[in-house]
């Protein structure tokens, strides 16, 4: 038909060769009428010869995109599985007064829902982590398998916590060889003092639950006892924990920020910076 003609063509095939002794191969096409001649689309570019198409291309790499998104989204979902079954969040969810911790962190950042979630996490893997150190500590294997927070507040754990708030904390000893006869030792040096920090004001709140709990207790002679264990406890807690923790953590701190190094800006920032305050003077 003429290119001008009112009728429009849907999927003809023609005959092509560019040579005579050249194959002869099928091409399909589709036209319209477009009044100024036949706009010939071919299917496919490959059948000419000519490779893959830009359209071609992008499916295939936008398939391979969204294989590799749900790869990732699946490790995600793996580590994350992964991590809240470990050691540490298994005794964190066995351990009642952790989980009361929990609720009471989680009832007073009631203000802040969106870092809510994370300051909770922070209280309760770090109490477990103490309460695993502390399970270390122990002579039988019973307790080191099942201690739990309610049977550590005792006295004659005392010493127990502080080795175990100290061990949550990385401490790492430090021996430095002044002279050849002489060494000297200096105490160990805490990574993460802030940890100390934090249980000291932890264990206080543990001891009040404790003290609850044990009131309300169904034995009342167990629970008198259990109170009374736990006011001891708190007594001997606040004779000797300022002096056995927490000055040294503070020491650390106190340390770290007089020897923190601070830079001073360059001249040229400082020149810029005084051309920007007085520029109206």
């Amino acid at each position: 038909m003429p290119p001008g003609s009112a009728h429009s063509y849907d999927q003809h095939t023609i005959l092509t060769s560019t040579r005579p002794s050249a194959s002869i191969s099928k091409i399909s096409f589709s036209s319209t009428d477009s009044g100024s001649g036949l706009n010939y689309v071919p299917s496919k570019l490959s059948e000419l010869g000519l490779g893959s198409s830009d359209e071609e291309s992008k499916v295939k790499t936008t398939k391979e995109t969204k294989k590799k998104k749900k790869k990732r989204r699946k490790n995600k979902k793996n580590k994350k599985k992964k991590e809240r079954n470990d050691e540490i969040g298994r005794v964190a969810k066995k351990d009642p007064m952790i989980v009361m911790m929990g609720n009471s962190a989680m009832n007073r950042g009631i203000g802040n829902i969106a870092m809510r979630r994370y300051t909770v996490s922070g209280v309760i893997r770090l109490l477990a982590r103490l309460l695993i150190e502390l399970r270390t500590l122990q002579p039988t294997e019973e307790l080191k398998k099942n201690l739990t927070f309610y049977e550590a507040l005792h006295p004659s754990q005392y010493d127990n916590f502080i080795h175990a708030v100290f061990a949550v904390c990385k401490e790492e000893s430090v021996e430095e060889a002044e002279q050849d006869e002489q060494i000297e030792t200096e105490p160990a040096k805490l990574q993460a003092p802030s940890n100390a920090i934090k249980l000291s004001y932890y264990i206080q709140k543990l001891c009040r639950m404790k003290i609850q709990l044990s009131i309300v207790s169904e034995n009342r002679v167990v629970g008198e006892e259990n109170r009374k264990a736990t006011k001891r406890f708190m007594d001997k807690y606040k004779a000797s924990w300022e002096v056995d923790v927490k000055k040294r953590a503070r020491h650390v701190l106190r340390e770290r920020k007089l020897n923190a190094m601070t830079e001073l800006p360059d001249q040229i920032n400082t020149e810029k910076v005084h051309q920007v305050t007085f520029r109206g003077n």
